[in-house]
């Protein structure tokens, strides 16, 4: 482990391992690829609202995202191989990296070093890149949740920390995923019952939603009676009256709103809250002045509404402690009515869902033996981290159990999975959801009967060969996205109503493309730019296949030609 120096005097520690020359900034050089519609595995593509199932290989999927969702995902949930080492080849589902193709991929980008990679010098590798494209994928009041066991997890944390920032992990969320007398192998001398997710947020824009329950008036149940004048003084700079205690009585009654809560201004308490700062600042020691077991009513200080908040000094002469009395406060009356009033708490760091897991084999219809996650799990998550109409992506698909949720939650989702499963399990489960074939999972306790609809994608080939020339079949509109994501990093708007070939506008400039998917060649001409819109101070950058028109002539009417392939950026 080392360290680096990251501003503000802090400094992060980072993980080296073999490889992560050829890894750190992989993400920027993978070409962009296609993703291919295909209409007869889509359900009602018609009513998708962007729902997709993509098959491919995720590093180049979620690549291939950019163009279109860069900065435009809420929420992110990855359950990615825990890196068990077992002894089984099948890299998707037996947690471990000695797969084929990850092992071709590692061959090419990190070369002969790869031979002397450990599991988790090829875990990392694999990991690293797909984060970083996650991370673009974020709105900036995002979040991503990450599901390990203990394999992987320490790495995991630093690496995360290094790709998102110390500041924005939020927590660590653990999981009981089988009961204690549940054991995996007879072999074994640990038993497993715990996994862990890793939170993180995009920037401090996110805010995760709490925890709502009802506010419970049980505590609310002291009553102060006032049965004298009082004797009024300033303590502090606040008016008090303090009464004697032939002068007040303090009672216990039904609790309700109206009632009080008693709390010892000890420990803590002194510090936390303008309460208990000053009981410590001004009450403190006034027993030798008021006498014991006498009453404050301190005006101007409390959250309730009251206007006061009362104090007990202490009844001894051997204690110091005294009592205040807290009323409801006023933003959980003003949030409904009495008995109706929700609070929020704390999101819990730990769920019991030994339950779920043992009994979801079966949700969706589809069985998946290792690794399925309940759906009871993902609806936990997308009811802290998201809302209705956000975009929901799960880069490790499995069976499909985050898209189910996120349909029958009314989020939309994304969903990639490289391995046959989203031929044998995705496509058939979520068919089903969107059917309103599914009782099984969340689906009643979201009222879920069926509608929307999903598009399925197969990850297609680069817009470029290998000398960086277009290949044939490539559209125009994968072209416009492409140039205008690399040129600006936004995805590309609506462009149907769009004249003049104008395709966005972003970083200051105005992005038009003549580009003829038949391959005839496309010329800038004068009468070209004299069509187009008056120089207004913005330049215009006009992809082409070639200029017949003078560079003078176009500075001076403000445009940057930039030609048709050479000088598009080859991601």
């Amino acid at each position: 482990m080392l360290h680096k120096f990251i501003g503000r005097g802090y400094v992060m520690p980072y993980l080296d391992w073999i490889g992560k020359k050829a890894v750190v900034n992989h993400h920027n050089e993978i070409h962009y690829r296609m993703l291919n519609v295909d209409l007869e595995k889509s359900v009602r593509p018609e009513v998708c609202n962007g729902n997709m199932i993509i098959h491919g290989d995720n590093l180049y999927a979620l690549k291939a995202l950019l163009p279109y969702y860069a900065g435009k995902c809420k929420f992110v949930y990855i359950d990615p191989p825990y890196n068990t080492g077992g002894d089984n080849q099948l890299w998707i589902y037996n947690d471990q990296v000695n797969d084929p193709e990850i092992r071709e991929w590692l061959n090419k980008v990190v070369g002969k070093e790869m031979e002397d990679l450990s599991r988790h010098d090829k875990w990392l590798c694999m990991m690293y890149p797909r984060l970083q494209l996650l991370k673009k994928l974020l709105r900036e009041d995002g979040f991503i949740c990450v599901q390990i066991d203990d394999n992987e997890a320490a790495n995991l944390r630093i690496i995360m920390d290094e790709i998102f920032l110390p500041s924005n992990y939020l927590a660590t969320i653990y999981v009981q995923v089988r009961y204690a007398e549940k054991t995996l192998t007879q072999d074994m001398s640990f038993h497993k019952q715990i996994e862990q997710i890793l939170v993180y947020r995009r920037s401090p824009k996110a805010k995760p939603k709490l925890k709502e329950t009802e506010y419970n008036y049980e505590k609310f149940c002291w009553y102060v009676r006032e049965l004298g004048p009082g004797r009024e003084t300033v303590i502090g700079d606040k008016k008090v009256v303090i009464f004697q205690p032939d002068e007040y009585e303090i009672y216990k009654g039904e609790p309700s709103a109206q009632g009080l809560k008693e709390i010892w201004a000890s420990g803590s308490v002194l510090n936390n809250n303008s309460s208990g700062r000053f009981f410590r600042d001004h009450l403190t020691g006034r027993k030798d002045v008021d006498g014991l077991g006498v009453l404050y009513k301190v005006y101007d200080i409390g959250d309730d509404g009251l206007g006061y908040r009362y104090f007990t000094g202490p009844k001894k002469a051997s204690a110091t402690r005294g009592k205040y009395y807290q009323g409801v406060p006023v933003e959980k009356l003003e949030n409904g009515e009495e008995g109706e009033v929700i609070t929020e708490t704390p999101i819990p760091n730990f769920y019991d869902m030994a339950g779920d897991f043992g009994n979801c084999r079966h949700e969706g219809g589809v069985e998946f033996n290792s690794g399925k996650k309940p759906e009871k799990l993902i609806a936990t998550l997308l009811k802290h981290f998201t809302e209705e109409g956000d975009i929901v992506v799960d880069s490790f698909g499995g069976s499909g159990t985050t898209a189910a949720v996120a349909l029958k939650m009314k989020r939309r989702f994304i969903t990639i999975e490289m391995g046959d499963h989203a031929y044998t399990h995705i496509l058939p489960r979520l068919t089903r959801v969107v059917n309103g074939e599914d009782a099984t999972g969340v689906t009643e306790e979201f009222n879920w009967r069926g509608g929307s609809g999903f598009v399925f994608c197969e990850l297609g080939d680069s817009l470029f060969n290998e000398l960086g020339l277009i290949k044939e079949g490539v559209t125009y509109l994968d072209l416009a996205r492409h140039i205008f994501f690399t040129e600006t990093g936004e995805p590309l708007g609506d462009i149907s109503q769009n004249q003049q070939n104008f395709i966005g506008f972003g970083n200051g400039k105005l992005y038009y493309l003549f580009f003829d998917e038949s391959g005839n060649e496309t010329f800038l001409t004068q009468d070209i730019v004299d069509s187009l819109p008056p120089f207004d101070g913005r330049p215009k950058v006009i992809f082409a296949d070639g200029c017949k028109v003078s560079s003078q002539y176009l500075e001076e009417k403000g445009i940057i030609f930039k030609q048709i392939p050479y000088e598009i950026k080859v991601k």
